[in-house]
């Protein structure tokens, strides 16, 4: 059922759409209806009664493709695609995630687009994508891969924001790191605070007691040397 699409329609016309009693005003007729079941030729400033000119006869439509995506740790992107004959718009929650092109119109596109995962755990959330005034709905699932832990090596070593004072807590105060690639500190290709070498560790100096190196948080740069107490 719909409201007539003629201009000889009445009332009784949108209320009986509506379900509502023989009583029931223009007024409280705009307030029952559902935007997305307009007519958009008709629905003007929803003010007149030739606003609900074939109310009803529209029915919206949204799917999306894929409907699930798992991603591997490091960070990316992927497109969904819209399938709809009206306004959309997309929403999500997850800090992980961030959304280009979050509304359209009609069959159309939006990317994905996810931060690596450092942590040796999968992550997952919801993505949905709603019809703008109506409360259809679709869902993406996002499942991303936990980082994959790498091989390393236990080590005590001394921390400072300059080689003295790292060379000094290495035989007062060590504290234990995680080296991959080696186990030695100057053969080593990265330093973590984790033992599956996902957490890296802060940027320093780092020294064995006999020697340092400095470590910008994601490399080991040229600023190395022996200690002199």
């Amino acid at each position: 059922m719909a409201v007539p699409d003629t201009n000889t329609f009445s009332l009784n016309d949108v209320r009986v759409e509506l379900g509502l009693g023989s009583t029931a005003s223009l007024s409280a007729c705009f307030n029952a209806a559902v935007e997305t079941k307009f007519d958009d030729d008709y629905k003007g400033a929803k003010d007149r009664l030739s606003n609900f000119r074939n109310y009803g006869a529209f029915v919206p439509l949204l799917s999306v493709s894929p409907t699930s995506r798992t991603v591997s740790a490091s960070s990316g992107s992927f497109t969904v695609t819209v399938t709809s004959n009206t306004q959309w718009t997309v929403s999500e929650s997850m800090s992980w995630i961030t959304i280009s092109g979050a509304s359209g119109v009609n069959n159309d596109t939006f990317t994905v687009n996810y931060s690596t995962n450092s942590i040796t755990q999968s992550r997952s959330g919801t993505i949905t994508v709603t019809i703008v005034g109506g409360g259809q709905s679709a869902t993406i699932n996002v499942t991303q891969s936990a980082a994959t832990g790498q091989t390393t090596y236990s080590v005590q070593l001394g921390y400072g924001t300059s080689h003295s004072s790292a060379c000094g807590f290495a035989i007062t105060n060590p504290g234990y790191y995680y080296l991959t690639g080696n186990a030695n500190l100057f053969q080593a290709s990265g330093i973590y605070r984790n033992s599956s070498g996902t957490v890296k560790a802060s940027a320093g100096y780092y020294s064995d007691g006999g020697a340092y190196r400095y470590w910008n948080g994601n490399t080991f740069s040229g600023n190395a040397g022996l200690c002199i107490i």
